[in-house]
């Protein structure tokens, strides 16, 4: 009896940290998206300028909120991936 009690517990053990890694890897992922989707926005404005196109102050601004969106819908979809219900 102890030792399926034992193995039940260790078994209990071993899932609660696949969860804790499973949510660490949403988490990164998450973060991996957000810095990708910063760099690609700031290497668009680069390239604009580049080519000759003039990026004003509103453009930029645009630019950022937009950014901010998406990295919101990003880092809400993993928190709520790895919240406990």
């Amino acid at each position: 009896m102890s030792e399926v009690r034992i193995k039940t517990v260790i078994d209990s053990t071993e899932l609660d940290q696949q969860l804790v890694d499973v949510e660490a890897r949403t988490i990164q992922t998450a973060q991996r998206q957000v810095a990708t989707i910063n760099r690609v926005s700031e290497l668009s404005l680069l390239g604009l300028q580049a080519i000759g196109i003039a990026v004003d102050a509103t453009f930029r601004i645009q630019t950022i909120a937009i950014r901010t969106v998406i990295n919101t819908v990003i880092q809400t979809r993993a928190a709520l991936a790895v919240s406990k219900p």
